[in-house]
């Protein structure tokens, strides 16, 4: 196990079966590649007492959920938070997507990144992130530049996505129109958000399938 690269082929090996090393098991949960029992019971009842708390059917919601695909573009100081929500409400499958490098001057609110992951890519980390805060999500992490190429291929490749949500500030001006068109051509719900100093913003959702305006009917102020 010295090499880290194994990990995650290790980590598919026990669940499938493969091997029942106790010492490797041991190991990877210990990486928090592999979630201890006691924590899968807890995660597994603290997303039911979240929804009920809410008024929510939990036993209808948390299935739901378990299927449903997030394309994240963009996992910077938005995007690494909305991360740690969608994790936390059981999300099933996630595609990241972002193509920095973890900063020392990100970690004062990009909270999911830490000192020892300073030069790292923010798609491996994130990824990282979500095996170790969820039961069982698919995570997809992709280290790219976005364009108008790559999100056509990139909403052709990972079907179904069930929302998008738009985080990347870059190229400047254009990834809310660019991105927010592409998913609509491929009639992928999608949401914008970001922050400045003082402020943020948020919406609207643009889905083609409820009747949303088409996105040149908003204007990004």
């Amino acid at each position: 196990l010295s090499d880290a690269k194994q990990v995650p082929e290790l980590a598919r090996s026990l669940v499938e079966g493969i091997s029942s090393d106790s010492r490797l098991l041991t190991e990877l949960r210990e990486r928090q590649v592999v979630m201890k029992s006691g924590a899968r019971q807890g995660y597994r009842s603290g997303l039911r007492d979240y929804f009920d708390h809410l008024g929510s059917e939990s036993s209808e919601i948390v299935p739901r959920l378990a299927q449903k695909s997030v394309l994240l573009l963009g996992i910077g100081g938005t995007g690494s938070i909305v991360l740690q929500h969608l994790c936390g409400a059981g999300i099933g499958r996630f595609i990241l997507v972002d193509d920095d490098l973890v900063d020392p001057g990100n970690l004062e609110r990009q909270f999911i990144y830490a000192r020892s992951n300073i030069g790292r890519p923010k798609v491996s980390v994130a990824a990282e992130y979500v095996r170790a805060h969820t039961l069982k999500a698919a995570v997809e992490p992709i280290r790219a530049t976005v364009d108008r190429p790559f999100l056509d291929e990139l909403s052709s490749t990972f079907v179904p996505i069930d929302l998008a949500v738009l985080c990347f500030d870059r190229p400047p001006g254009l990834s809310y129109t660019l991105a927010t068109d592409v998913m609509w051509e491929h009639a992928i719900p999608c949401i914008h958000g970001g922050t400045l100093c003082r402020s943020g913003f948020y919406g609207p959702l643009f889905s083609t399938s409820h009747g949303s305006p088409v996105p040149h009917a908003f204007d990004l102020i």
